[in-house]
């Protein structure tokens, strides 16, 4: 027996297939006879009726939302009606809410947002493209499961395979989710690794920075002398390169010009192009709808890159501090306070809580505490140069997110019986030459000379460097010191805690 109302959907079913052809295939609205948009025409309406294909515009579906929910109104006779929702022509009920559809159609408008610049987009579009938030995203989700069940159903399938083909979705999902995460993960060490290479990451291959890296972050002020001077030779070579190639173009410009007259180069101009405008990226909104199916999810953009990273420099910074090794040609009396291109000044004040001769394994939790915060704070010389100046710049969420992962036991130290110098030499005024040439600025702590941890005072400095000058007459050629500048304990622990920090919240993330 054939189901109530087959004879009325039978003989209606030519005009429902003529309204779809002469409609829905244009794009055209029937109640506001617009354009319908793209979103539109991805998300139509889905009502119980198979046969039926009635769809609107954005605008109408809203209208007709609206008026469902005002209650009983009086017509312009008199009479009493309600606004029921459903269709308008089939008068069938709808299997995904209107809500939803809207929802839908707004997600896939935003996502097409994203694919143009911020500059061509007017107010109401940026506030479109950047109105996300965690609770609509979920409620997008929710939306696209409705409406998969909904479009299954239309089509004919049955409800158990419907819950099989979702619960393999599901799965598929939950994996993607997971990858995406580890991806991020994954992502988020790489950067905070790369963060210690001082940007010098494109000038080493993928196994030199995993060597650079376990340097920096092993917690050993010897293995952070070894990184400096690698840092130094890579930029002393990348400045070699460089001058090499300006001169290699140079003179290939020299030769260019010699051998080529003047009436050769005019004769051969190259001819005078029309300017021509560079195609809109608003092109995006006239794509169809068959390739924004499969673009539907764009990959994260530069804005989005650059949060995340700033988000992770804020949570995992750097020491103000950090190691360099320095060359200088000692063709100056470092004893000489008028000719000296470098000073020195003694400091005994900012690490007046330690001992003499104590050593990192035999120090309290306290003293631990704030010999990291040590490596946040500025030093600066006083107006007429006689003490350091210290700021404290360690009261910043990185600074203590760095301080929670301080383990009482330090077992895990690559060095955990260093000695830590309860006194130091700091720069205290660096020429603008020598500046420019080494990289050497005020406030720099003086840890090696010539590959040996350097302990006493700037006096004792003075005289080593002056010794080394002594050494000019010994084949005519003009000595020189390295100098490592940062690499002391408080500096090598903060790089270890901050990398130890990262890994540890990722695998509990």
């Amino acid at each position: 027996m054939d189901p109530p109302h087959s004879a009325d959907l039978a003989s209606s079913s030519f005009s429902m297939d003529s309204y779809s052809k002469s409609n829905h295939q244009e794009d055209i609205c029937p109640i506001c006879i617009e354009q319908m948009s793209t979103e539109d025409t991805i998300y139509p309406l889905q009502c119980e009726t198979k046969v039926c294909h009635f769809n609107m515009c954005y605008s109408c579906t809203e209208k007709l939302l609206i008026a469902s929910h005002q209650g009983p109104q009086m017509a312009s006779d008199g009479n009493v009606f309600v606004n029921k929702l459903q269709c308008p022509i089939c008068r069938g009920a709808f299997l995904v809410g209107l809500e939803d559809i809207l929802l839908l159609r707004e997600s896939d408008q935003q996502g097409r947002l994203k694919l143009v610049k911020d500059s061509e987009l007017n107010a109401k579009d940026l506030r479109k493209k950047y109105n996300v938030s965690d609770e609509k995203l979920n409620d997008i989700d929710r939306a696209k499961d409705v409406y998969l069940r909904a479009t299954m159903k239309r089509s004919g399938i049955v409800e158990d395979d419907i819950e099989r083909y979702m619960s393999k979705l599901d799965v598929k999902e939950s994996q993607t989710k997971s990858d995406i995460a580890m991806s991020d993960r994954k992502k988020k060490i790489e950067y905070i690794d790369q963060m210690v290479l001082c940007g010098l990451e494109s000038s080493m291959s993928k196994a030199e920075r995993d060597f650079v890296v376990q340097l920096m972050t092993s917690g050993c002020t010897n293995k952070l002398v070894q990184a400096a001077h690698l840092f130094s030779s890579i930029i002393r070579m990348n400045a070699q390169k460089r001058r090499e190639g300006m001169a290699a173009s140079s003179l290939q410009r020299t030769r260019s010009i010699g051998t080529t007259s003047a009436s050769h180069i005019v004769s051969h101009k190259r001819p005078s192009q029309p300017y021509i405008r560079p195609q809109s990226p608003s092109y995006s909104f006239r794509m169809s709808s068959a390739s924004l199916l499969t673009k539907r999810c764009p990959p994260p953009s530069f804005e989005t890159e650059t949060k995340q990273r700033l988000k992770w420099s804020n949570l995992y910074p750097l020491p103000f501090r950090m190691p360099r090794a320095n060359r200088l040609v000692m063709d100056f009396d470092p004893r000489d306070p008028r000719q000296s291109l470098i000073r020195f000044l003694d400091d005994e004040e900012s690490l007046s809580f330690l001992k003499y001769n104590t050593t990192y394994s035999k120090m309290s939790f306290e003293n631990r505490c704030e010999l990291i915060r040590d490596a946040f704070s500025t030093f600066s010389v006083s107006p007429r140069g006689g003490t350091i100046i210290k700021k404290d710049g360690s009261r910043f969420d990185g600074a203590e997110n760095i301080l929670l992962h301080l383990e009482h036991n330090i077992e895990d130290r690559l060095e955990s019986d260093c000695k830590v110098p309860w006194r130091r030499v700091f720069v205290s005024f660096v020429h603008g030459t020598l500046q420019r040439k080494t990289g050497l600025r005020v406030g720099d702590v003086v840890t090696h000379l010539d590959g040996e941890p350097f302990d006493g005072n700037a006096e004792k400095l003075r005289f080593l460097l002056a010794a080394k000058r002594r050494g000019e007459t010994i084949g005519g050629d003009v000595p020189t010191v390295e100098i490592v500048t940062n690499a002391d304990i408080s500096v090598a622990e903060v790089l270890r805690l901050r990398s130890l920090a990262a890994r540890n919240q990722n695998e509990n993330s």
